[in-house]
């Protein structure tokens, strides 16, 4: 048998699990040579004002603000919404950690995830004489350092 005060705080410690854990249904990242689109959706934003996007180089921060204004909550406070954000002007082959923060109508703040994205490098490909055969030299962000037979490695990278 449980009392009423426990059954409250039971009742109140699950409202509060629904609330956290219904916030960000999803929050993921695309990236290409230079920009990261970064997209996230919510369960419901009642009290919800907007959200702000953070970036650092370090999983621990210090974290900058990417957003030049508060990305303002969804109309539909009560279905949530779905949100879309481009950071562009980033340095390929870089990992960088993005914090998303809800802001609350009461001006209240709170760091909902840090999520790492790795921009790639741009995948080229280039074709070069080799030993009376044709090479194919890829690059997908990963340096090869040795070939079996190599003419001088200025020839072949220029």
């Amino acid at each position: 048998m449980t009392n009423h005060r426990t059954q409250q705080l039971v009742g109140i410690a699950g409202a509060l699990l629904m609330a956290i854990a219904g916030l960000i249904l999803v929050f993921s990242s695309q990236e290409n040579p230079t920009d990261v689109t970064l997209r996230w959706k919510t369960a419901s934003e009642v009290q919800t004002a907007g959200y702000n996007l953070y970036r650092s180089t370090s999983e621990e921060g210090p974290f900058e603000q990417v957003n030049e204004r508060l990305i303002p909550a969804s109309p539909a406070r009560h279905t949530g919404g779905e949100y879309v954000y481009t950071d562009t002007g980033l340095i390929p082959g870089r990992t960088y950690y993005y914090q998303l923060e809800e802001v609350e109508t009461s001006g209240a703040r709170t760091p909902v995830e840090v999520i790492p994205v790795t921009v790639e490098q741009p995948l080229w490909a280039r074709v070069q004489p080799f030993l009376g055969a044709v090479l194919i030299l890829l690059s997908l962000g990963i340096v090869a350092s040795t070939l079996r037979e190599r003419q001088s490695e200025t020839e072949l990278l220029e």
